[in-house]
């Protein structure tokens, strides 16, 4: 649509086509966002998978004898779960955050609805 078509458009229909299009892009980010920390539950499995590992390498490490390479693996495991830590309760953040948005969009939404009405 060129810029003199929709300068003939009334401001009403422009309107309705700005607010469908905000509310596709609205509703689309949404689904996104509430698929996104499923992914994150099963990154965040595999990291501790990865943890566990690792210090079960160190203890292997030590029982075979070289404590030099446990104690290197045992601070890497801490260190990498420590990141972990650290990430979770950042997700939990976003995820406390997420609430919020989508409670505000029912909000919204019912709002919009009720108006209509």
């Amino acid at each position: 649509m060129s810029s003199n078509a929709m300068a003939d458009e009334p401001s009403s229909k422009r309107a309705k086509t700005t607010s469908q299009s905000t509310s596709s892009l609205l509703k689309a980010w949404l689904a996104m966002l509430i698929t996104w920390p499923h992914k994150m539950a099963a990154t965040r499995k595999l990291v501790k998978d990865v943890v566990v590992t690792m210090t079960m390498g160190a203890t292997f490490a030590q029982i075979v004898g070289g404590t030099r390479e446990a104690s290197e693996l045992k601070t890497a495991a801490d260190r990498t779960a420590s990141r972990v830590d650290g990430l979770n309760k950042r997700v939990g953040e976003v995820e406390v955050r997420m609430n919020k948005l989508e409670e505000k969009l029912a909000r919204q939404a019912a709002e919009e609805a009720g108006k209509k009405a």
